[in-house]
Protein backbone atom coordinates (compact mmCIF):
# COMPACT_ATOMS: atom_id res chain seq x y z
CA UNK A 1 0.00 0.00 0.00
CA UNK A 2 1.37 3.36 -0.94
CA UNK A 3 1.55 6.29 1.72
CA UNK A 4 -1.04 8.22 -0.43
CA UNK A 5 -3.32 5.04 -0.38
CA UNK A 6 -2.25 4.70 3.14
CA UNK A 7 -2.80 8.37 4.34
CA UNK A 8 -6.70 8.31 2.71
CA UNK A 9 -8.09 5.49 3.93
CA UNK A 10 -6.56 6.57 7.57
CA UNK A 11 -8.59 10.15 7.07
CA UNK A 12 -11.72 8.32 5.62
CA UNK A 13 -12.12 5.49 9.02
CA UNK A 14 -11.69 8.73 11.41
CA UNK A 15 -14.08 10.67 9.30
CA UNK A 16 -16.56 7.18 10.13
CA UNK A 17 -15.49 6.91 13.26
CA UNK A 18 -16.52 10.40 13.93
CA UNK A 19 -19.74 10.22 12.05
CA UNK A 20 -20.71 6.71 13.97
CA UNK A 21 -20.13 8.19 17.51
CA UNK A 22 -24.02 9.70 17.00
CA UNK A 23 -26.21 8.26 14.32
CA UNK A 24 -29.15 10.68 15.58
CA UNK A 25 -27.24 13.40 15.29
CA UNK A 26 -28.40 16.45 13.96
CA UNK A 27 -27.20 16.92 10.09
CA UNK A 28 -27.34 20.02 8.07
CA UNK A 29 -26.50 19.89 3.74
CA UNK A 30 -24.79 23.30 2.07
CA UNK A 31 -24.33 24.73 -0.68
CA UNK A 32 -20.82 26.08 -0.60
CA UNK A 33 -18.76 29.12 -2.31
CA UNK A 34 -15.67 31.11 -2.41
CA UNK A 35 -12.59 32.50 -3.09
CA UNK A 36 -9.35 31.88 -2.22
CA UNK A 37 -5.56 32.80 -2.21
CA UNK A 38 -2.98 30.36 -2.90
CA UNK A 39 1.00 30.18 -2.63
CA UNK A 40 3.66 27.40 -2.56
CA UNK A 41 6.04 27.41 0.61
CA UNK A 42 9.17 25.39 -0.51
CA UNK A 43 11.56 23.18 1.99
CA UNK A 44 14.79 22.51 0.71
CA UNK A 45 15.66 18.87 0.78
CA UNK A 46 19.27 19.28 -0.87
CA UNK A 47 21.92 21.10 -1.58
CA UNK A 48 21.07 21.65 -5.48
CA UNK A 49 17.60 22.81 -6.32
CA UNK A 50 15.83 25.90 -7.66
CA UNK A 51 14.34 28.46 -5.41
CA UNK A 52 12.41 31.30 -6.05
CA UNK A 53 9.68 33.57 -4.01
CA UNK A 54 6.25 33.23 -5.04
CA UNK A 55 3.71 35.37 -5.02
CA UNK A 56 -0.15 34.59 -4.44
CA UNK A 57 -2.53 33.72 -6.89
CA UNK A 58 -6.12 34.09 -6.69
CA UNK A 59 -8.80 31.21 -6.99
CA UNK A 60 -11.70 29.56 -6.02
CA UNK A 61 -13.96 26.68 -4.44
CA UNK A 62 -17.26 25.32 -4.93
CA UNK A 63 -19.01 22.05 -3.38
CA UNK A 64 -20.94 20.71 -1.17
CA UNK A 65 -20.52 20.40 2.95
CA UNK A 66 -22.54 18.01 5.75
CA UNK A 67 -22.83 18.64 9.06
CA UNK A 68 -23.55 16.92 12.32
CA UNK A 69 -23.83 18.06 15.28
CA UNK A 70 -22.20 15.00 17.55
CA UNK A 71 -22.77 17.24 21.08
CA UNK A 72 -24.48 20.18 22.28
CA UNK A 73 -21.57 22.61 21.01
CA UNK A 74 -19.44 19.84 18.89
CA UNK A 75 -19.92 19.43 15.29
CA UNK A 76 -18.16 17.50 12.64
CA UNK A 77 -18.07 18.91 9.21
CA UNK A 78 -17.14 17.11 5.68
CA UNK A 79 -18.01 17.20 2.55
CA UNK A 80 -17.20 17.35 -1.25
CA UNK A 81 -15.05 20.55 -2.93
CA UNK A 82 -13.36 21.90 -5.87
CA UNK A 83 -10.33 23.67 -5.21
CA UNK A 84 -8.40 26.16 -7.86
CA UNK A 85 -5.02 26.62 -6.27
CA UNK A 86 -1.66 27.65 -7.54
CA UNK A 87 1.14 30.40 -7.25
CA UNK A 88 3.16 32.90 -9.43
CA UNK A 89 6.86 33.47 -10.22
CA UNK A 90 9.14 35.91 -10.90
CA UNK A 91 11.83 35.10 -13.49
CA UNK A 92 14.17 37.63 -11.86
CA UNK A 93 13.95 36.06 -8.47
CA UNK A 94 14.75 32.60 -9.29
CA UNK A 95 18.13 31.19 -7.81
CA UNK A 96 20.06 28.11 -8.70
CA UNK A 97 21.55 26.26 -5.28
CA UNK A 98 24.24 24.42 -6.43
CA UNK A 99 25.84 23.88 -2.70
CA UNK A 100 26.05 24.66 0.50
CA UNK A 101 27.83 28.13 -0.37
CA UNK A 102 27.15 28.47 -4.07
CA UNK A 103 24.02 30.50 -5.03
CA UNK A 104 23.79 31.32 -9.02
CA UNK A 105 20.98 34.40 -9.85
CA UNK A 106 18.72 33.41 -12.79
CA UNK A 107 20.14 36.93 -14.64
CA UNK A 108 18.77 38.10 -17.63
CA UNK A 109 15.34 37.49 -17.78
CA UNK A 110 12.66 39.31 -17.02
CA UNK A 111 8.86 37.54 -16.71
CA UNK A 112 6.64 35.61 -14.84
CA UNK A 113 5.63 31.87 -14.78
CA UNK A 114 2.16 31.13 -13.10
CA UNK A 115 1.03 27.10 -12.34
CA UNK A 116 -2.45 26.59 -11.26
CA UNK A 117 -3.69 23.47 -10.65
CA UNK A 118 -7.33 21.81 -9.79
CA UNK A 119 -7.73 19.58 -6.86
CA UNK A 120 -11.11 17.62 -5.24
CA UNK A 121 -10.78 17.98 -1.75
CA UNK A 122 -12.54 16.51 1.18
CA UNK A 123 -12.31 18.66 4.60
CA UNK A 124 -12.41 16.72 8.00
CA UNK A 125 -13.11 19.29 10.33
CA UNK A 126 -14.33 19.38 14.03
CA UNK A 127 -16.28 22.50 15.25
CA UNK A 128 -16.85 24.35 18.29
CA UNK A 129 -20.08 26.64 17.99
CA UNK A 130 -20.76 29.49 20.47
CA UNK A 131 -24.72 30.77 19.11
CA UNK A 132 -24.08 32.16 15.72
CA UNK A 133 -20.50 31.76 15.92
CA UNK A 134 -17.87 29.03 15.55
CA UNK A 135 -14.34 27.73 15.17
CA UNK A 136 -13.35 24.83 13.80
CA UNK A 137 -10.03 22.75 12.92
CA UNK A 138 -9.21 19.32 11.15
CA UNK A 139 -7.92 18.43 8.25
CA UNK A 140 -8.31 17.61 4.25
CA UNK A 141 -7.45 15.25 1.88
CA UNK A 142 -6.86 16.18 -1.96
CA UNK A 143 -6.07 14.66 -5.36
CA UNK A 144 -5.07 17.08 -8.38
CA UNK A 145 -6.68 16.53 -11.51
CA UNK A 146 -5.47 19.08 -13.82
CA UNK A 147 -3.12 21.48 -14.29
CA UNK A 148 -1.68 24.52 -16.50
CA UNK A 149 1.38 26.42 -16.70
CA UNK A 150 1.98 29.56 -18.27
CA UNK A 151 4.54 31.94 -19.05
CA UNK A 152 5.02 35.12 -20.28
CA UNK A 153 8.86 36.65 -20.92
CA UNK A 154 11.44 38.46 -22.61
CA UNK A 155 15.95 37.89 -22.34
CA UNK A 156 18.82 38.49 -24.52
CA UNK A 157 17.27 35.76 -27.30
CA UNK A 158 13.06 37.84 -27.24
CA UNK A 159 10.34 37.46 -25.80
CA UNK A 160 8.50 34.20 -25.11
CA UNK A 161 4.94 33.10 -24.26
CA UNK A 162 3.15 30.39 -24.36
CA UNK A 163 1.22 27.13 -22.07
CA UNK A 164 0.84 23.90 -21.60
CA UNK A 165 -0.10 21.26 -19.39
CA UNK A 166 1.02 20.83 -15.27
CA UNK A 167 0.48 17.11 -14.78
CA UNK A 168 -1.00 15.61 -12.10
CA UNK A 169 0.91 12.26 -11.48
CA UNK A 170 1.63 9.44 -8.31
CA UNK A 171 4.36 7.88 -9.88
CA UNK A 172 7.34 8.55 -11.08
CA UNK A 173 7.27 10.18 -13.94
CA UNK A 174 9.91 8.02 -16.65
CA UNK A 175 12.22 9.85 -18.83
CA UNK A 176 10.85 10.84 -22.28
CA UNK A 177 6.95 11.04 -20.80
CA UNK A 178 6.95 14.64 -20.72
CA UNK A 179 9.19 17.20 -23.30
CA UNK A 180 11.71 20.27 -22.18
CA UNK A 181 8.50 22.45 -21.45
CA UNK A 182 6.40 20.17 -19.88
CA UNK A 183 6.11 19.90 -15.81
CA UNK A 184 4.16 17.62 -13.29
CA UNK A 185 2.50 17.68 -9.86
CA UNK A 186 2.29 15.03 -7.42
CA UNK A 187 -1.34 14.68 -7.32
CA UNK A 188 -1.97 13.23 -3.98
CA UNK A 189 -2.13 16.07 -0.79
CA UNK A 190 -3.48 16.95 3.20
CA UNK A 191 -2.77 18.90 5.28
CA UNK A 192 -4.62 21.09 8.24
CA UNK A 193 -7.31 23.20 8.02
CA UNK A 194 -8.23 26.14 11.06
CA UNK A 195 -10.58 28.79 10.57
CA UNK A 196 -13.50 30.65 12.23
CA UNK A 197 -17.26 30.94 11.03
CA UNK A 198 -20.50 33.15 11.66
CA UNK A 199 -23.95 32.25 10.66
CA UNK A 200 -26.75 34.87 9.85
CA UNK A 201 -29.84 32.64 8.99
CA UNK A 202 -29.02 30.25 6.59
CA UNK A 203 -26.20 31.79 5.17
CA UNK A 204 -22.92 30.93 7.28
CA UNK A 205 -19.60 33.07 6.51
CA UNK A 206 -15.96 31.24 6.99
CA UNK A 207 -12.61 32.51 6.60
CA UNK A 208 -10.00 30.21 7.01
CA UNK A 209 -6.52 28.64 6.56
CA UNK A 210 -5.33 25.60 4.70
CA UNK A 211 -1.58 24.22 5.79
CA UNK A 212 -0.34 21.98 3.32
CA UNK A 213 1.88 19.01 4.73
CA UNK A 214 1.95 17.13 1.61
CA UNK A 215 4.50 17.70 -0.89
CA UNK A 216 3.63 19.02 -4.94
CA UNK A 217 6.92 18.40 -5.70
CA UNK A 218 6.80 15.39 -8.31
CA UNK A 219 9.45 12.16 -8.51
CA UNK A 220 10.88 12.23 -11.90
CA UNK A 221 13.73 10.30 -13.43
CA UNK A 222 15.61 12.94 -15.92
CA UNK A 223 18.69 14.24 -13.90
CA UNK A 224 18.12 17.35 -15.56
CA UNK A 225 15.29 18.04 -13.20
CA UNK A 226 16.30 20.47 -10.59
CA UNK A 227 13.18 20.34 -8.80
CA UNK A 228 12.87 16.70 -8.59
CA UNK A 229 10.82 15.30 -5.41
CA UNK A 230 14.08 14.27 -3.26
CA UNK A 231 15.58 17.43 -3.03
CA UNK A 232 13.02 20.11 -2.83
CA UNK A 233 9.56 19.33 -0.96
CA UNK A 234 6.27 22.14 -2.52
CA UNK A 235 3.51 22.78 -0.25
CA UNK A 236 0.27 24.52 -0.52
CA UNK A 237 -0.44 27.80 1.53
CA UNK A 238 -4.29 28.54 1.36
CA UNK A 239 -6.13 31.67 2.53
CA UNK A 240 -10.16 31.13 1.69
CA UNK A 241 -13.42 33.19 2.50
CA UNK A 242 -16.45 31.35 2.00
CA UNK A 243 -20.48 31.25 1.93
CA UNK A 244 -22.55 28.37 2.56
CA UNK A 245 -26.09 28.05 1.79
CA UNK A 246 -27.89 25.68 4.72
CA UNK A 247 -30.20 23.76 3.04
CA UNK A 248 -32.44 22.58 5.98
CA UNK A 249 -31.76 25.01 8.57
Amino acid sequence: MTKANYLLRSFLLIALLAISLEMQAQVKYAVKVGVNMGEIKHIPKGEFFIYTDTKKQLGYHFGVTVDWMLKDKIGFQTGFMFYRKGYDTDFNKRRYYLGPATIVDFVGVEGEEKFTTNYLEVPLNFTYKIKDFQIYTGGYIARGISGKRQWDFSSVSGEFSGENDFKPVLEEVKEGELTADEFAFYAFDYGLNFGVGYQIGPILFNFGYSLGLGNSTAEEEEERRYDNREILKRSNRVFSLSMSYILNK
